[in-house]
Formats: structure tokens, sequence, C-alpha cells
């Protein structure tokens, strides 16, 4: 008999297994999901979500004169655009041998309980590189790799007015993704895309409050002279060179730094922190199918096995409320 593949057991554990070791793991928390934390949570009732939005946006400018006495005419109504996502499933599979489960380990008092608070939170980091990409929609066919469900992410929604980029063609209409620069089309970042994302945004009915950073081009960022909350001090000789709060004309960005805002080596992607994204936080939403759980899967051999899932969608409550400075260089 052999052994399962992909299983967790003793031999991996040699570094943490008791021996003279203090009972404390040190390791770096790569936890910090701030698209996720800060949409608002709602609830998908199937794998295909609807919801819709308006635009509130619009005038008709210096002929809206009437004469007295004049007759009533209505006006043209529109109906608010419907919006669809697709849920899609993120997970990960635990397999820990019954042996680990029994040793007494360094800094774990039980070894499955410790790799599902760590595999939960490099489910959640998957999660937040999904969300904050350039992925296209598909509805996906049964039991096949090659068209597995898979929702459309932020960048996909943006609106070609929203966008500051190298490229002609913009976001696609209900299923596709943007289309990316290539190599020879990538820029370096400027304050004054960022601000002509903002215009964008107000101009179209939104009001951005939040911005998401690779941390290549927080580095650039922090050199704009928009920033706030700057300072230095001497007492300590120490210079803080930190831009939480962005103070434009169109009001007050919240400045996050995020590793998974278009990361290297994803989809084939080899330059960190293409984008920039920009979004009003109201309009944000990431709707559950199925929440996180852990599931205990059937028990083959000596080992237990658990997964981790979610069923999960992308929700643009209001396109206009998105933008993205796009086709960026590697920066700093």
């Amino acid at each position: 008999m052999a052994q399962l593949s992909n299983v967790y057991d003793s031999y991996d554990a040699t570094n943490v297994n008791k021996e003279s070791l203090a009972d404390i793991i040190y390791g770096l928390n790569p936890a910090e999901t701030p698209l996720l934390s800060t949409a608002a949570q709602g609830k998908a009732r199937a794998t295909l979500h609807e919801w819709t939005s308006d635009e509130w946006v619009s005038t008709v400018g210096y002929t809206n004169a009437q004469v007295e006495g004049d007759e009533y005419a209505n006006n043209q109504l529109s109906a608010p655009a419907r919006n669809v996502n697709y849920c899609q499933i993120s997970n990960k599979v635990i397999s820990v041998t019954d042996t680990e489960v029994a040793v007494d380990s360094v800094g774990a008092k039980d070894a499955m309980a410790y790799n599902i608070a760590k595999y939960g939170q490099l489910l959640k980091n998957d999660m937040e590189t999904i969300l904050c990409g350039n992925q296209a929609a598909s509805a996906g066919t049964n039991n096949t790799t090659q068209a597995i469900r898979t929702l459309r992410s932020f960048e996909a929604w943006v609106p070609e007015a929203n966008r500051s980029d190298n490229v002609t063609s913009g976001a696609g209409t209900t299923t596709l993704a943007a289309t990316d620069g290539t190599t020879g089309q990538l820029r370096a970042f400027t304050e004054a895309q960022f601000m002509d994302v903002l215009q964008a945004i107000y101009t179209a009915g939104g009001r951005a409050d939040m911005a998401l950073f690779h941390p290549v081009q927080k580095r650039v960022f922090a050199g704009f002279s928009g920033q706030a909350f700057r300072q230095n001090d001497a007492q300590r000789k120490t210079a803080y060179n930190i831009v939480d709060i962005y103070v434009s004309d169109f009001g007050e960005i919240e400045c996050r730094t995020s590793r998974y805002v278009r990361p290297a080596g994803v989809t084939g992607n080899t330059t960190p922190g293409r984008s920039v994204l920009v979004f009003q936080k109201d309009k944000v939403e990431v709707a559950y199918l199925r929440p996180f759980t852990v599931t205990d899967l059937a028990k083959t051999g000596s080992a237990t096995r658990k997964v981790i899932e979610s069923e999960y969608t992308f929700v643009a409550r209001n396109p206009n409320g998105l933008g993205v400075v796009a086709d960026l260089s590697g920066g700093a």
C-alpha cells in the first residue's frame, strides 16, 4: 500500500514537532485582504447572480425652460440596467495523517486546527487576487477543467470612460475582461492619470473614496503632491513617508497597499502592479452563494481530510463608481 499523494505527515512536520523548541510559531501573515474586508457582504440566490443599477447624472442643460400655462409633456423614462455575474468556487483541501494529529507539536496543539486557520487565510488571499483582477466571466460546463465557472472581477467591470489606460479597448460588455496593454504599451504611473480617473468617476455620478495599490505603485504614489499626513519627528529622528489619505478636488481617498492587485505570475502577468484600483466603497459587494465552510471529506487511509470552501461573486453595485489606472510599468 502506498501513501496518498499530498498528505501532510510527521516527516513533513520535522521542524514543528515538539523537541526543545518554544511553543511559538513565528511566521508572516499575508492575510491582508482590503477589498474583501471593505466590500459589503451580500447573499447570492443562484450561480448566476443578478442586480440592477441606474445612472443619476443626467441633464438637459439650458433647455429646461417652460412656457407659462403650457401643457405638461411626459419625460422619457429609462429602466435601470440589469447586471449579472457568476458565482465562482474556491477552496483549499487539507489532509493530515492520524499520526500527526496525535503528535504533540510545537506551537500547535492540533495540526488540523492549525492548518485550517492557515489555509483559511490563504484561501482569502486567493479570493482577493481574483476579485481585484481582470478575469472574464464564464458560465462553465459540467465536469471539465477547461470551462470552469468564473466570476467577472473588478477591472472587467470598469467602464471605458472611467479608465486611464494606454490601449483603445476597455472593459467588455457583459462577460469579457478588459484588454491589457502589451509590454511595449506599459507606462509610468503619474498623478495626472490618477486625477483623470477620480474626475471620470465624479463626472459619472460617483465619488471615489478608496484606492488600492500594489507596493511598487504605492512607492510611486508616495511622491504625489495631493497626499496628506506626511510628517517628520525631529525628536525621534524619524521621517514618515506614509500616505494614508489623498486629498483631491473630488474628495478624500483612503489609500491602501495590497499584495494582490495584479501580482506577478498571475495568468502570465510578468509586471507586478500594472493597475491601480479606484472605487466608491459602497458600490462594491461580495455576494456569497455559500459562505466560508469547513467540510469533512471521506476518510481514505490513515489520514483525516477537510475542505475549506466558498462560492462567491463580485458585485459592482454601480459600475460608474469603479475606475482603474491601467497598463502601468513596474515602478520603483
